[in-house]
């Protein structure tokens, strides 16, 4: 998903519609896209990282896992109350958007619970 950001503003022609705007605003806006699109890469890449390491997970892996698990529910629930305006004719963007939140969410989220279940009878024995 971080990768396609990369290229939303080419994919969408956003100069076309940046073009009246002030250059702050325009500068603003890309830049917005291209650090979110870095992120996206930067924890997409941590999760990968500690999927492979998924037998021994550290705090810091656990961290990265639910971090994003986080970030893919707060995704999930926005598009949920305030979805992307598009035409009819693009319904099946928004719902395919929808489906790979929640997608998204659930295999960051299934990890997290097994790692928070295995620490904690880890504490016990």
């Amino acid at each position: 998903m971080g990768t396609y950001h990369f290229w939303l503003p080419v994919i969408f022609g956003w100069a076309k519609f940046m073009a009246s705007e002030p250059g702050t605003i325009r500068w603003g806006h890309y830049s917005i896209n291209f650090f979110f699109s870095f992120l996206l890469v930067w924890g997409g890449t941590l999760s990968i990282l500690a999927a492979f390491r998924w037998g021994r997970v550290d705090l810091f892996s656990a961290w990265a896992v639910f971090g994003m698990a986080s970030f893919w529910a707060v995704n999930l629930f926005y598009q949920l109350v305030i979805p992307m305006p598009l035409p009819e004719s693009y319904r099946v963007v928004s719902r395919s958007l929808l489906a790979f939140a929640l997608v998204t969410f659930l295999l960051h989220l299934v990890p997290a619970l097994v790692w928070l279940r295995h620490r904690s009878t880890s504490f016990t024995a």
